[in-house]
């Protein structure tokens, strides 16, 4: 698969926090109203992630349960990755990654039927998720990180994975599964 610029898969953004400063600290604005698509969040949560090489994903949702995802690293540094598995998209079967830190204050937004996954960079990594629409654990799939036929290149090998990471399902097996009520393989 090619890998494209972010702003290429049609849907995904990166948006730029705000940050405002004083003599009590600061505070960071992740996302305005106007920025996401009619519907409330669904999910707030932050993920931690301990060490270095860490890697998660890569996660998606069947297209009959749309999720969309807004991703943001307040902590550390990650390397995000997201692959387009939307048939109708022009950018169908192209991958993309972009660095979210602390420092750089990145917003990725993730549209429905777009896998996601990322690999830290830095111990002591925290990642912040905004859900918009309802995560059901029987349509969540995992595309394997490795796949060849997606071919996302890697900064690093990763050196943590959770069991259900590692049983990432290949690329064929996740077009079958995205579009239709077929039993995750997360959960066979």
């Amino acid at each position: 698969m090619p890998k494209v610029q972010i702003e290429q898969i049609s849907g995904a953004d990166v948006l730029l926090a705000e940050f405002f400063e004083d003599e009590r600290g600061g505070t960071t604005s992740l996302l305005t109203s106007l920025q996401h698509p009619k519907g409330h969040p669904s999910q707030i949560l932050v993920t931690e992630n301990t060490l270095k090489s860490t890697l998660r994903g890569m996660h998606l949702q069947r297209l009959d349960f749309p999720i969309h995802k807004y991703v943001s690293c307040i902590q550390g540094s990650i390397y995000d990755v997201i692959v387009d598995l939307r048939e109708t998209s022009p950018t169908f079967k192209c991958w993309a990654s972009v660095e979210l830190s602390e420092d750089n204050k990145k917003v990725l937004s993730i549209p429905n039927g777009v896998a996601h996954g990322y690999l830290t960079q830095t111990d002591e990594a925290k990642v912040f998720y905004l859900i918009i629409g309802e995560r059901v654990a029987e349509s969540e799939m995992v595309l394997s990180f490795a796949d060849k036929d997606v071919g996302v290149t890697w900064p690093s090998l990763p050196m943590i994975l959770s069991e259900k990471d590692t049983l990432g399902s290949d690329l064929q097996t996740i077009l079958k599964l995205i579009r239709v009520g077929n039993e995750s393989p997360t959960n066979q």
